[in-house]
């Protein structure tokens, strides 16, 4: 290294980054894909590209990463991280599945510009694209067999396997109402996708989605459970804590917005006025509410037919046992009232009468 002159120290130094570093390697690929358009840092960044490393060095084998749209989740997990992980796993396959054809192969043509670029090549020399297999549907390590294929969701899985599956807006926002479409979703996944991997021990799927409905894929996952989720609200609800690698960590305070330097709080209020109250809350604050209303509806609430007069009680107490998790197969919200009596010979009434 002390024969290398300044500029191709640095270079080597660049490329050794690259290949080891998953956040600099979305920097990077994003200046090569949008030129002139800053790329703005931000700890959330950080902490899905922790979650994605996590992925590759076989730490997590599903994981679910929700935010809000136009937050870059696609470039990094869909485009930069299928072309990070097959650069480093050059004999496995990756695969690319959105709700539909044309989504996935214009993220298969973006990963295509990665792996042709003059530093990519620089950083991975041992990795060459073949040419004859290098289209929208299929991009392929001519030295090692490796492979990035882009399918729709639903879409056949006949004689190609997988190590690591990226499906990537699972469901297009108007079919998220179809309870049949949401069903075909989540059976496509838990049969076709899970029966694909060539090492089923350690085969991974990554879904990068937003919040649609309350019965959309990211909350059946949920619920279901095994899965690392990676939930970033457009505004903190609570405080909490986030990982974003070697070993630190992002004290995210309640009410912080997720990137204000992109979407400050008068561009949130905007959307939400757009939008309406009811789709930004899922689509931004991950928070899906029945399409017939809130989980808690004063319709739902009964009457007492015979109120008995405020003033022949001393106190009245409501103890609640919240429990609003959606699913039928859930606990109920409980309220339990109590009222003191007091006998109408009590000092106390006359005195409160008086």
């Amino acid at each position: 290294m002390n024969d290398l002159t300044p500029r191709q120290f640095f270079a080597a130094n660049m490329a050794a980054l690259l290949r080891d570093n998953l956040h600099a390697y979305v920097h990077r690929a994003f200046l090569e894909l949008y030129p002139g358009i800053a790329f703005l840092p931000a700890f959330y960044i950080r902490a899905i590209c922790h979650q994605l490393e996590r992925v590759e060095r076989g730490e997590v084998r599903r994981l679910l990463i929700i935010l809000p749209p136009r937050h870059l989740k696609s470039h990094c997990a869909s485009v930069a991280f299928s072309t990070w992980f097959l650069a480093r796993n050059p004999s496995m396959t990756v695969v690319g599945a959105s709700y539909n054809a044309d989504l996935a192969q214009t993220f298969s043509a973006l990963a295509r510009r990665i792996l042709e670029a003059p530093w990519h090549r620089a950083a991975f020399p041992h990795l060459l694209l073949d040419p004859r297999k290098a289209s929208a549907e299929e991009l392929r390590i001519r030295n090692f067999g490796g492979r990035r294929i882009a399918t729709s969701v639903g879409g056949t899985f006949t004689g190609k396997g997988t190590n690591l599956t990226i499906i990537d807006d699972p469901i297009k926002a108007d079919d998220a109402f179809s309870e049949a479409r949401r069903d075909d979703v989540f059976n496509w996944i838990t049969s076709t996708v899970i029966s694909r991997f060539d090492d089923p021990k350690r085969g991974a799927m990554v879904v990068v989605a937003q919040r649609l409905h309350v019965d959309d894929l990211p909350g059946r996952l949920m619920e279901a459970g095994g899965w690392e989720v990676l939930q970033l609200p457009a505004i903190a609800p609570v405080a909490s804590e986030i990982g974003i690698g070697s070993g630190l960590v992002w004290n995210r305070e309640r009410n912080e917005l997720l990137h204000p330097e992109r979407i400050d709080e008068g561009t949130l209020e905007q959307i939400r006025k757009e939008l309406g109250d009811f789709a930004f809350k899922a689509q931004y604050q991950q928070q899906p509410a029945p399409t017939d209303g809130h989980i808690i509806r004063t319709e739902r609430f009964g009457t007492y037919n015979k109120p008995l007069p405020r003033h022949h009680f001393e106190a009245v107490v409501q103890s609640w046992d919240l429990a609003v998790v959606p699913g039928n197969t859930n606990d109920y919200t409980v309220c339990t009232t109590f009222r003191a009596w007091i006998p109408p010979t009590s000092k106390f009434q006359s005195r409160t009468m008086s």
